[in-house]
């Protein structure tokens, strides 16, 4: 990579930014993450952990943990970019990671949350004028009243994102660029929320087209899942199973999780169908898993104290390093976090395993058998 040479960390990480994006659009998350992670890796090593490009790509690479719906995960990493962007003047990315993690705190069941970061972001949208930040918290307020069944409402904010678009026809047009295609996925939604079941297949399997030529593979998925609610919606089920079975084909190898829970549990009947054919049987699994547990835990081990509130990915890694005598300092520098972070993590594990030392933690994760 030519910017590689650049001791510039915005040029350098910017460079890594994009290329980690472009893997996401195109559905290769497991590329996107592993290009996001090991860019940190190298701002850690230049001492650039601290940069505004070391922000961008932790919201790159938040965006890639939602897919795979380890929300956990991406909640951190947002929060360590927001934390860092709301000292400095990014302002669209700042209003950008805010919505990204109102999504999360929706899909964690955390709708006062959601609401305080979405209105933060409208006041930064407004304050700044950053007309892509107010587009995208329309989506996602859309979404919101599609899932709150407030058609009204949601029909009010597809309008608002729709002026995006000022005088553009892209209904005769054989393909979309990509910021409408994101409008597309609401306003899918919101005709099958309406039952308008015809319209809405077709509209689905003409994005998907679109989504397949530009090679963005990630909507083609999330378009054929909308394309199959809209198909079952009026009874052609075989042709919303064949839909249906395309998405998980696309799907499993990158482990993209987030568009069939984004569907909600109507899709469980066929999915349970998907489950017995040969092919599909593990990935239809994981998503049933994924609609029936809506988060992600490790194991499903819980702590007896705790039994409502389950292990994540990165409190398991947290504990493990614990157990081989690193510090905080150095976990930190392990996982690219900040000391506080860290501390944050011991605290919120000493609530969930009911103990006062780092002793007495490793000590009980074994007994739970989180960690070796």
């Amino acid at each position: 990579m030519v910017s590689d040479a650049a001791n510039t960390s915005l040029v350098n990480l910017n460079a890594r930014l994009n290329i980690g994006i472009v893997n996401y659009l195109m559905g290769r998350m497991n590329d996107a993450e592993e290009s996001f992670r090991r860019s940190l890796e190298v701002a850690g090593e230049r001492r650039w952990l601290r940069s505004i490009g070391a922000a961008f790509l932790r919201y790159g690479l938040a965006l890639v943990l939602q897919e795979k719906n380890r929300l956990g995960e991406a909640l951190e990493e947002l929060s360590e970019a927001i934390a860092f962007l709301e000292a400095g003047d990014a302002y669209g990315f700042l209003g950008m990671a805010l919505v990204e993690r109102a999504r999360v705190h929706l899909a964690l069941r955390r709708p006062g949350l959601a609401a305080a970061d979405l209105a933060q972001a409208r006041q930064i949208a407004r304050k700044h004028n950053v007309l892509r930040v107010s587009f995208r918290a329309d989506l996602l307020e859309t979404h919101i009243a599609v899932q709150a069944k407030d058609l009204v409402k949601a029909e009010e904010f597809l309008e608002t994102a729709k002026n995006a678009f000022p005088g553009e026809d892209w209904n005769h047009r054989p393909d979309f660029p990509e910021k409408y295609e994101f409008f597309l996925m609401e306003r899918l939604r919101f005709l099958v929320a309406r039952e308008q079941f015809e319209e809405a297949a077709g509209l689905a399997g003409k994005a998907m087209n679109s989504a397949v030529a530009a090679g963005r593979g990630r909507h083609a998925i999330e378009f054929l899942v909308l394309r199959s609610e809209a198909l079952n919606g009026f009874s052609r089920t075989e042709e919303a199973l064949a839909a249906l079975g395309q998405a998980l084909l696309l799907a499993e190898r990158e482990g993209i999780v987030r568009p069939f829970v984004n569907a909600g549990r109507g899709m469980i009947p066929l999915l349970r169908h998907l489950k017995n054919k040969e092919g599909l049987r593990t990935a239809a699994t994981d998503v049933l898993s994924a609609l029936e547990d809506c988060g992600d835990s490790v194991g499903g081990k819980t702590a007896a104290g705790n039994a409502d509130e389950p292990f994540h990915h990165r409190e398991v890694q947290i504990l493990k390093l614990i157990s081989e005598g690193l510090r905080n300092r150095e976990i930190g520098e392990r996982l690219f976090l900040s000391e506080e972070t860290i501390k944050w993590y011991l605290k919120r594990l000493y609530c969930k395993l009911c103990v006062r030392t780092r002793t007495e933690a490793i000590a009980s994760a074994r007994k739970l058998e989180l960690i070796s």
